[in-house]
């Protein structure tokens, strides 16, 4: 059977982890979304709404679904909340990893399974994979790609382990500071190392 290599791809706030995770794609690796999971258990896990649900009050409700917004506003300002509901998500995203890693590994098309997770270390899911890519670019060029205010952008980006932190753990390491051309040769020469080691 072909070795299905595990990989996590992590980095600060906008430093590029999606569109690295794109470029790899492109390539012929599998890849999945920590965000996109997230988004799916609270649209379509019951069991998931009604924790949610009963952790933070019915005003998330939007239409009959969770409100991602109004889930967000909720914890920013609350890390006790924040925390219950990572606890909440982290252990269903790390099994909905794992299965869509296994069906990946019956399929036997790819020799690469990539997961972008930016709560990787966060979350405690980094030792399950083979090797972790830390995307990483200088704070000033990702508060200008950050689409919130910069008191937002500072907010999150305290809540997660810090860039120097996650480059110190990192198997590998991607720049992003230049263009995209420029981070999608970086990705292509990494696909090659991933592809022969």
């Amino acid at each position: 059977m072909l070795k299905l290599k595990k990989v996590a791809v992590t980095g600060g706030l906008s430093s590029g982890k999606s569109t690295v995770c794109q470029f790899f794609q492109q390539m012929g690796a599998s890849v999945i979304s920590a965000d996109e999971i997230v988004h799916n258990l609270l649209n379509q896990d019951p069991n998931v709404q009604t924790r949610v649900l009963d952790l933070l009050g019915r005003k998330i409700l939007e239409k009959g679904s969770l409100n991602r917004k109004a889930i967000a506003e909720k914890v920013f300002h609350n890390p006790d909340k924040l925390e219950q509901l990572e606890k909440i998500l982290y252990p269903k995203v790390q099994k909905e990893i794992e299965k869509a890693y296994e069906m990946e590994l019956r399929k036997g098309k790819s020799n690469l399974f990539i997961a972008e997770i930016p709560l990787l270390y966060e979350a405690g899911m980094a030792t399950w994979f083979d090797d972790v890519i830390v995307v990483e670019a200088d704070q000033k060029i990702r508060q200008t790609r950050f689409s919130g205010s910069s008191e937002d952008f500072n907010l999150r980006s305290k809540r997660q382990m810090s860039l120097e932190d996650k480059v110190k753990n990192a198997d590998y390491i991607l720049h992003n500071n230049g263009s995209q051309e420029e981070l999608k040769q970086s990705v292509k020469i990494l696909f090659t190392q991933l592809n022969k080691s």
